[in-house]
């Protein structure tokens, strides 16, 4: 009977551990799915200078190809 009981606490203690865990793959699975939501506020702060280096980019390699093209119609 005390072999039956232990055997009910193990399954039981068990039973136990395993709601845990499964509470914790909640937890994980509803962070992967909202991960965009939870970054969007550190990632919104980079996109907003990301956006400023394109622009300068953009203006710089128009410059460059003006000066080249006034370069070539000189020389």
């Amino acid at each position: 009977m005390i072999g039956e009981l232990n055997g009910y606490k193990q399954v039981y203690q068990l039973q136990l551990e395993l709601d845990n865990l499964e509470q914790e793959a909640i937890k994980m699975a509803k962070v992967a799915i909202n991960l965009e939501q939870y970054l969007k506020p550190i990632i919104g702060q980079f996109q907003g200078l990301i956006d400023r280096v394109v622009t300068i980019d953009v203006e710089l390699s128009r410059s460059v190809s003006e000066k080249d093209a006034s370069s070539l119609a000189v020389g």
